[in-house]
């Protein structure tokens, strides 16, 4: 008589000792966001529950990483107005990747990212604005001194 094979439990297999099982969350999405957090997790080749727990651990993580949630708005206004200002002095519809050797769209970028930084600066006065830009001024001069290059 042969031997009966024990027989596979169904399901996935069981937690290692100390570990957690991961908590079920009700979630509403707007619409439109589940079908774009599903695109994203079959290009990755993750599990839709798998994309939304990476993109949530990454954002914590870009907040820790910032200090504070308003770093990282500020990082992602100065990032958004150089992008968006950038492309638009292009002209064209080129990658970041072309557009940012361009010295005019690029300087386009940078000032409009100077202009968002201007429009958040506390207690903004003319007089404070001149000395900001005075400090700017002497600033890049001194950088541009011992950077090496030539003055025209």
């Amino acid at each position: 008589m042969a031997a009966k094979k024990k027989r596979r439990k169904a399901g996935r297999p069981p937690l290692g000792a100390g570990a957690k099982k991961s908590e079920w969350t009700g979630l509403r999405l707007q619409p439109g966001l589940r079908d774009e957090l599903q695109a994203s997790a079959d290009a990755n080749g993750r599990a839709l529950s798998a994309e939304i727990t990476l993109r949530l651990f990454r954002s914590l993580d870009e907040e820790k990483g910032f200090g504070h949630p308003i770093l990282k708005e500020i990082g992602f206004m100065m990032a958004t107005r150089f992008a968006f200002e950038g492309a638009r002095a292009a002209g064209k519809d080129l990658p970041a990747t072309d557009w940012i050797k361009d010295q005019h769209a690029f300087d386009e970028g940078a000032l409009s990212v100077m202009l968002g930084l201007w429009a958040m600066r506390p207690n903004n006065s003319v007089e404070s604005t001149f000395r900001w830009f005075e400090a700017l001024k002497s600033r890049i001069l001194t950088a541009w001194s011992f950077s090496g290059r030539k003055t025209k």
